[in-house]
């Protein structure tokens, strides 16, 4: 006896046209990444020439909307522990295990974010349009990458914290003077420090004479990096107070601000390093720009 046909649903349909999307959309953005590789790296630009030109590539756009809905839902479920901390022997129990997932999660999101900008830095700096090297679904290949970010973020944000933490001990200022002295110093030395690791090819390796060269003889180009960064700080800074809002737009709009800004501000050191690297860059002795800067 034959089997009748049955319909399908209008859920079925969308949800197969919906796959159907999502792989056409992933070959088109593999064939063009197939493309860019052959073509080869770019030359490279000035420094903040096309800094969110990048963005204009799928794969660029799925990673920035994951990062997003991953600021999303953690700054979410911190949201809810902190109104179950609040309140009886229960609410504190869904609060313990909130915390419990709290924890893994956040672990995953910097990672995660730490990996896309070490792969946005190091694609710039060789020169490439498009970033090529995006961490794939194995976590497992990468996810140790993300020491070359985070380790040089905590030892730059070390010494400000430290010296700010004097006059708190000494009770003449609170804890967040701290906090603002880690922040200055984080955005003083992290990027000689990610650079560093990056080019020892260590996670461990704060020290490169390579790097402090450059950086000595390109002071024009870092000068104008750190007027720019500092730019890209205070907006991540409002970022965060959106973000921390109750109202969800507005916290969907302080999280995708927060990760645009992490992302261009690896492109832009990226463009640094590479700009540091080019040959075609006459580099300039620190006698001759102590002399230059003399009147």
């Amino acid at each position: 006896m034959n089997e009748r046909n049955v319909p399908r649903s209008n859920e079925d349909v969308l949800s197969e046209r919906a796959r159907e999307l999502i792989e056409r959309a992933e070959r088109e953005a593999e064939r063009e990444a197939e493309q860019d590789r052959q073509e080869g790296p770019a030359s490279r630009e000035p420094l903040f020439s096309g800094l969110f030109l990048f963005l204009l590539d799928f794969r660029a756009l799925l990673r920035w909307g994951i990062l997003t809905l991953f600021a999303v839902g953690l700054t979410t479920i911190f949201e809810q522990f902190l109104q179950y901390m609040a309140g009886g022997l229960i609410n504190q129990v869904f609060a313990i295990a909130l915390g419990m997932l709290m924890g893994p999660l956040t672990l995953l999101y910097l990672t995660v974010t730490a990996v896309c900008g070490l792969v946005i830095l190091q694609d710039t700096a060789n020169g490439w349009a498009k970033i090529q090297q995006w961490p794939g679904r194995n976590i497992a290949d990468w996810m140790f990458d993300a020491f070359y970010v985070l380790n040089p973020l905590w030892l730059a944000a070390l010494p400000g914290v430290l010296l700010g933490q004097l006059p708190v001990l000494m009770g003449i200022a609170g804890q967040g003077l701290a906090v603002l002295g880690g922040m200055l110093s984080a955005w003083v030395l992290f990027p000689l420090f990610s650079l560093c690791v990056v080019e020892a090819g260590s996670p461990l390796s704060m020290w490169s004479q390579a790097i402090f060269r450059q950086f000595r003889s390109h002071r024009a180009q870092v000068k104008s990096f750190y007027l720019v960064s500092a730019g890209l700080v205070l907006a991540g800074l409002l970022a965060l107070y959106f973000l921390a809002r109750s109202w969800f737009p507005v916290r969907v709009f302080g999280a995708a601000g927060l990760n645009l800004v992490v992302m261009v501000y690896f492109r832009l050191l990226g463009r640094l390093a590479g700009l540091m690297d080019d040959p075609s860059i006459p580099e300039v002795s620190p006698a001759d720009a102590t002399d230059s800067e003399q009147p």
